[in-house]
């Protein structure tokens, strides 16, 4: 296949996925989607919600953490996170800060209150200091910029259920 820089990241993993025959997202209901999850004899290793309001970049979030072992969904604006929340609790959060209906610190501070044992990384398209301080105060564990850099994000995932998991036992 031949593509091009300009089309996007998400352009070449949707090309990635028709090559190894992997399955595509499914819809679940209005601004909720399911990303396929791990092989079924596979044992989980953790539910991820992938919030943002960028299209683009969540499916790419969410093909890139499905590609990495982790039962995966997503919802694009606050009010749709926290839904998806209630319908299933994940283990961790990816929180884009501005995003339509509920931002991002909105939706960290009802799940901080209602749901403390759920790790919340903060993902943010700007460098605003007082705004990353923010959302640590609140209950972030961690905040990253965009664009990603997806070995970073895979290291502290990795590491933040490791960390929930030896809490828990």
């Amino acid at each position: 296949a031949f593509l091009s820089k300009s089309d996007g990241l998400s352009n070449v993993l949707t090309e990635i996925d028709r090559l190894l025959g992997a399955a595509r997202q499914q819809t679940a209901g209005p601004g909720y989607e399911r990303a396929p999850a791990a092989e079924p004899s596979a044992p989980e290793t953790g539910r991820i919600l992938v919030a943002d309001d960028d299209d683009d970049v969540r499916t790419m979030l969410c093909r890139f953490l499905v590609s990495q072992g982790y039962a995966v969904f997503s919802a694009a604006d606050g009010e749709a996170a926290l839904s998806a929340v209630e319908k299933q609790i994940p283990d961790l959060v990816l929180l884009d800060i501005t995003m339509p209906a509920k931002n991002g610190v909105e939706v960290l501070k009802v799940l901080s209150e209602k749901r403390p044992g759920i790790g919340i990384l903060m993902i943010t398209g700007n460098e605003d200091e007082e705004t990353a301080r923010v959302c640590l105060r609140n209950g972030a564990f961690d905040y990253i910029t965009k664009p990603v850099n997806l070995d970073s994000l895979a290291t502290i995932v990795k590491a933040r259920l490791l960390v929930q998991q030896k809490q828990r036992t």
